[in-house]
């Protein structure tokens, strides 16, 4: 398989979260152990999404001046003091769905590495 593609496919799969050791908050994930740590600093808990605020909030503010739906910030989340366990069912499907994609992205990437191969052949002919 192609050297980028490749390492492309492996970032990927490196990203898919491990299975959570514990209970699930819908809104925090893994780290307000359901409300027995909050509050928590998200900078320390969750320095992606904390990175990422400034971009959602342009996102939002874009959205808004379409008139499109906003949901709730990850900030804004992360401010709520809700907690709420996301029940197995939904993370077991979760998972089939994130694979599903993933098998999906492999099959595409084989798919366009196979072009390549039969368009290099060609040139060679």
């Amino acid at each position: 398989m192609n050297r980028r593609l490749t390492a492309r496919l492996s970032k990927l799969e490196q990203a898919v979260p491990p299975p959570p050791d514990g209970p699930v908050c819908r809104y925090h994930g893994v780290h307000c152990g359901l409300g027995a740590v909050w509050p928590l600093d998200r900078a320390v808990a969750d320095p992606a999404g904390a990175q990422m605020d400034g971009l959602i909030d342009l996102i939002h503010e874009g959205r808004r001046k379409a008139g499109l739906p906003v949901e709730p910030s990850a900030r804004e989340l992360w401010a709520v003091d809700l907690h709420e366990q996301v029940p197995a069912a939904e993370l077991a499907e979760r998972d089939r769905e994130l694979a599903e994609l993933l098998a999906e992205a492999k099959a595409a990437n084989e798919a366009l590495e196979a072009q390549l191969r039969d368009e290099r052949r060609g040139e060679r002919l």
